[in-house]
Formats: structure tokens, sequence, C-alpha cells
């Protein structure tokens, strides 16, 4: 589908459309005003092997990108599922092998696109921002985590209920 020429208005109300937040909207305005497609990132870790009701909230959010004629870069995180994940629960994902990491990233692969279009998504592996031989990141070191996932880890291990909150921010173009 060829980028289309809308107005940021418009544009804007189809991005924050379910959004709970939108990050630095006045730099997502200029890329728009540059009436470029945009390049929009999203990481999904294949730490099981099907993408789930989960993973659509954002899918569909990447899709509406897509609609404007934007590029998806559908971003596999086998880097990250190889060396465990913390995501907030009482325990942390174990580290996968890359056995497990392949079979799932073949699946999501196959699934991403029954929300995506092909002609306007890229997949990619984060595992190509590291070299083979650079030693496994420390994850359980808290002092390496950002401060966003050590509130969350705070708040969501305690088992307290609420909505899961979808950011979006301008990535480079």
């Amino acid at each position: 589908m060829p980028y289309t020429e809308v107005s940021i208005k418009d544009s804007l109300e189809v991005i924050k459309r379910g959004s709970d937040e939108l990050l630095v909207e006045a730099e997502l305005i200029e890329k728009l005003k540059a009436g470029r497609p945009l390049r929009v990132k999203a990481g999904f870790d294949p730490t099981a092997p099907d993408l789930h009701l989960g993973h659509t909230v954002l899918l569909n959010k990447l899709r509406h990108f897509q609609a404007q004629g934007h590029h998806v870069m559908f971003l596999i995180g086998d880097f990250t599922a190889g060396i465990g994940d913390p995501t907030g629960k009482n325990a942390t994902r174990p580290p996968l092998d890359q056995a497990a990491i392949a079979k799932n990233a073949r699946t999501y692969s196959e699934q991403v696109f029954r929300i995506l279009d092909p002609e306007l998504t890229e997949i990619c592996f984060n595992s190509r921002w590291f070299t083979a031989g650079q030693a496994k990141l420390p994850m359980n070191d808290d002092s390496l985590v950002g401060t966003k996932l050590r509130v969350d880890k705070k708040y969501w291990g305690k088992g307290r209920s609420g909505g899961a909150r979808t950011k979006f921010w301008p990535a480079g173009t």
C-alpha cells in the first residue's frame, strides 16, 4: 500500500486511538510533517510457541501505522529470550536454548502476517546487535535494569491487578 498524505490531525487521531500515552508528540508531528513513511519498531521475545491475545494490542497498533503507509519492523527478541526475561511476575522466565528460540521465532514470523501487511513489515532479530563472542548480560542485577522496569516489577510482582500500559514514541525514520 503506497504512502498517502493524510493530515497530521487525522494521523495523530489514528495513532493515539486506544493508546494510553504518546511520548514526545511534538517529535512525531515533525516526523509526520516530513511526508516520508516512518519506520515503527516493536519487539517480541519468542518465549512461547505462539503469539497470544495480549500481543494483538500492539500488533493492531502497528497495523494502524501501516494503514497510513508506514513501515513496521517486527523485532524478534532472540537474544533476550536466550538470557531470560524479567517479566514483573514472581519469577523470571528461564533462558531458552537456541533450538526452542528458533522454533518459536518461526511461528511468530508466520503468525504475525495474520495482522500485519507483509509488504510493509520487516522481520528482524535483536541478536544482530550483539557479537557472537559477547558475554551475556547479568539481567538479574537491578542496577542494570531501567527504572520503569524496576517499578513495574515491584508493582506487578505483588499480584495487583490493573490495565497494561502501551507507550509509543517516534523512533528513527
